[in-house]
């Protein structure tokens, strides 16, 4: 009803209220393109990360959360590709038309604390 980019808009906003007391909104977990537009189209920065899958098998694995944790590498790599090119509609998955989209990509293959690092040189926090 509300498009694509609603839950980014209704974080913006509500972002809006408070923005003498911030410097700024992170918005994370963006899985469909009408996210990934509604973040450029209201000024901000699509940072795009992304691990080997084996990576992100292995910390979904070690979290050991919720069903997703129970999952063959197999059922995981079926998972991903479903949700990396879901379709061509601004509501559905599609993790590589947002990646494609991204002002900047980064890599998130190391130990947590070379990443923050990278993170923060690209970023320039």
């Amino acid at each position: 009803t509300y498009g694509g980019g609603v839950l980014v808009e209704r974080a913006f906003h509500e972002f809006e209220k408070y923005k003498n007391d911030y410097k700024g909104v992170v918005i994370t977990g963006i899985r469909s393109f009408g996210e990934a537009k509604a973040i450029k189209s209201l000024g901000g920065i699509l940072v795009y990360v992304d691990a080997d899958i084996e990576k992100r098998y292995k910390r979904v694995q070690d979290r050991k959360r919720d069903k997703e944790a129970k999952v063959t590498l197999a059922q995981f790599r079926e998972n991903e590709q479903k949700e990396n090119s879901g379709g061509s509609n601004d509501t559905e998955f599609n993790i590589y038309r947002i990646k494609d989209a991204a002002d900047i990509v980064l890599k998130n293959d190391s130990d947590l604390q070379s990443f923050f690092d990278s993170a923060a040189a690209i970023l320039k926090i």
